[in-house]
């Protein structure tokens, strides 16, 4: 696996993880 792919994972990962927590706040 390139670099890339693993930063494009993991920014996805936390993109997800920001929603989960916004869906917790409210």
């Amino acid at each position: 696996m390139t670099p890339n792919v693993r930063q494009y994972k993991q920014q996805l990962q936390l993109l997800r993880d920001r929603q989960q927590n916004k869906y917790r706040f409210y």
